[in-house]
């Protein structure tokens, strides 16, 4: 999710300008392999580059879902007790 919004795989390209940088580092959702006993996450570090690292401990996650352009909210504020509820037409 992060690589396809703009989020460079290194620190000397690091990006700040895609709409999942938050100035804080995360993990990602999904694994991008796996070795041995661990999956291998991406982490966003706090100036947009990102790492993969074997998940071994705790931090923030913050999930995404990538949608087409064409896609409108039914109805929902987003809020954790009110999510977004996209239209399926």
């Amino acid at each position: 999710e992060v690589a396809y919004a703009g989020g460079a795989y290194t620190p000397i390209l690091s990006n700040s300008s895609y709409y999942l940088y938050t100035g804080e580092s995360y993990w990602t959702m999904s694994p991008d392999s796996f070795g041995g006993s661990y999956a291998y996450v991406l982490y966003v570090y706090s100036d947009g580059h990102l790492y993969h690292y074997y998940v071994n401990n705790t931090n923030a996650v913050v999930p995404a879902v990538s949608l087409k352009p064409e896609a409108t909210v039914k109805r929902g504020t987003g809020a954790y007790n009110d999510p977004f509820v996209i239209n399926t037409d």
